[in-house]
């Protein structure tokens, strides 16, 4: 998003001005430092955003596989689900034999 646009770098461009502008204030003036920490305090702040930028770049790229993921777990879930409804089902019904009420529960453990 923020890459594909020219907003990344035109604030490093503003940064690299700012910084311009800090130096030759300082050579006029040793005593002057509050554009250079202002800038410095910027420039902070805009490694900490391309960081969150990245971050949450990365964690959208991934979020298809998340969600397959997810999917895929629902459906062993709702498989497994449906077993046991089988098996509950099956269970209760009175004309089963003792073995084949047996080998139902073991199929239920």
């Amino acid at each position: 998003m923020f890459q594909e646009g020219n907003l990344v770098s035109q604030c490093e461009q503003w940064l690299k001005d700012m910084n311009s502008l800090a130096q030759q204030l300082l050579s006029l003036s040793r005593d002057e430092k509050s554009l250079e920490q202002r800038h410095a305090n910027h420039l902070e702040r805009w490694n900490k955003l391309k960081l969150i930028m990245s971050d949450t770049h990365l964690q959208l790229k991934q979020l298809p596989e998340r969600w397959r993921d997810y999917h895929q777990r629902m459906d062993t879930f709702d498989g497994w689900l449906q077993k046991v409804e089988k098996l509950i089902k099956g269970m209760g019904d009175e004309s089963l034999t003792s073995e084949e009420y047996k080998e139902m529960l073991a199929n239920f453990q």
